[in-house]
């Protein structure tokens, strides 16, 4: 019953959408009127307007003034711009680009303080009940030359005499003994009296400064103290600070002829692979060099 409802509306449906149609088909619209005319413009004929004349005058284009970054052209100035293959930037005709910067030209190959002349390395206890007979182990700095001395002894041609040698033992209150091993000596140059504690060295009140060329390692420059200046290829070179604590100069450099401007960086030491650079093998006695009596450690 259900289905003949479904069928009876459907044909319904066919039926009114073939009356529209042919409703729509068949019905014509009114007929237009042909007895309405076209308008027609009215008013007085166009007259066209004349045209002002204009006076030329030849534009002088002010010479471009060199801009603070180089560039020679200004906001209406006709540029003829390029691309530098080499490095990607926009180049213009007839710009002419800053000289490259030049390497600083010096290098800080050592800066502390200077070492005293003697250096006590070492030193080999005979008799642990009396230190003074005790074989020191020293070096000279300005000849790196050993020297085995005792206490009494005025080795020739170093200016210095072994006047005492103490050690002291310091218990520590975890129970640790800590030896102190000091050798006093009359320096003859100064009239000085030095105290040198084994594996502390001993410095003076000066400074060592070492800088070299960059260009020509062979060329050196010590300065001793702020201010001090030196030159080389037109360049001049001052010493405006020394920082102890971060071991670095601060170098001033500027060119004689005036074209370029100062410059100044901070140096700190780095490593040289020069020939002057201290040698592994080198034969002066080090802090391993202690007493080497074989029962020391049990006192």
């Amino acid at each position: 019953m259900k289905r003949s409802y479904d069928k009876i509306l459907l044909l319904l449906g066919v039926l009114a959408l073939v009356a529209s149609a042919a409703f729509y088909l068949f019905s014509e619209g009114p007929e237009p009127d042909e007895t309405i005319e076209a308008a027609k413009a009215k008013g007085a004929a166009f007259t066209p307007l004349p045209i002002p004349s204009l006076n030329i005058a030849d534009a002088a284009w002010p010479e471009a003034a060199e801009q603070s970054t180089g560039w020679i052209y200004d906001v209406f100035t006709p540029p003829k711009i390029y691309i530098n293959l080499e490095t990607g930037e926009w180049v213009s005709e007839g710009w002419k680009p800053r000289p490259p910067s030049e390497p600083f030209g010096l290098y800080l190959a050592k800066l502390e303080q200077a070492l005293y002349r003697i250096q006590l390395m070492g030193y080999i206890e005979e008799d642990f009940k009396d230190a003074t007979k005790s074989l020191l182990l020293m070096v000279d700095e300005e000849s790196g030359e050993n020297l085995r001395v005792r206490v009494g002894d005025a080795p020739e041609g170093y200016d210095i005499e072994v006047i005492d040698f103490t050690i002291d033992r310091i218990f520590g209150d975890d129970g640790s003994i800590t030896k102190r091993a000091m050798a006093t000596i009359m320096d003859y140059r100064n009239g000085e009296t030095i105290e040198l504690i084994h594996g502390k060295p001993y410095y003076t009140e000066g400074v060592e400064i070492l800088l070299r060329s960059s260009k020509d390692p062979s060329q050196e420059w010590k300065p001793n103290a702020i201010g001090a200046t030196f030159e080389r290829d037109q360049r001049a070179y001052r010493l405006t600070d020394i920082d102890f604590e971060a071991l670095t100069l601060t170098v001033e450099k500027t060119f004689v002829d005036g074209e370029r401007e100062a410059e100044t960086q901070l140096l700190a030491v780095e490593a040289s692979n020069d020939a002057s650079a201290p040698n592994e093998t080198d034969t002066k006695p080090t802090a391993t060099d202690l007493n080497t009596t074989p029962f020391d450690s049990m006192f």
